[in-house]
């Protein structure tokens, strides 16, 4: 899949190097996280999503990738690459 009108935070994953790292929603409670398309890691604050370190994995259920007109008057609207 290519996600082209998905919220786009970094070209390219700090874990695998493969992945792009959009803004998701998790299924459960409708917490905002980032993940990678690719290697599936996570992080919770488009600041950290640029370090290895800092992604998790299965921490959130994901529920879909968002596109940046649903973050319009969310701060990560800021992190967006494909506004």
């Amino acid at each position: 899949m290519t996600y082209v009108n998905h919220a786009l935070v970094n070209e390219t994953c700090p874990v695998c190097s493969q992945g792009r790292v959009f803004v998701a929603e998790a299924q459960k409670n409708g917490a905002l996280f980032l993940m990678c398309e690719d290697c599936e890691s996570e992080w919770g604050e488009p600041n950290e999503s640029r370090d290895a370190v800092l992604a998790t994995r299965d921490r959130h259920l994901f529920s879909r990738y968002l596109e940046p007109n649903d973050l319009i008057n969310h701060p990560w609207y800021a992190s967006i690459l494909n506004k």
